[in-house]
């Protein structure tokens, strides 16, 4: 049995990429996901998700993507 896992929402910050002491590159960010509004006039709730990436995934993230930029980000 497999779980699966797909988050849409925007970038609170410009990743950051870093290396580990082995050398691996690592990037941290927090996405920001509104939630649907179940109440018309209700004010909207927002869920906040960290996300951590590693190798060539870090890489391409903190070069290709910023601040409020929208992402969907799946694992499994």
């Amino acid at each position: 049995m497999y779980n699966y896992v797909a988050l849409m929402g925007r970038l609170t910050h410009n990743p950051q990429l870093s290396k580990t002491t082995e050398g691996i590159p690592v990037v941290s960010c927090r996405i920001a996901i509104d939630r649907n509004q179940s109440k018309k006039g209700g004010n909207r709730k927002t869920d906040f998700v960290n996300i951590v990436a590693w190798n060539l995934n870090a890489e391409s993230i903190a070069k290709h993507l910023t601040k409020n930029r929208l992402i969907t980000v799946s694992a499994m």
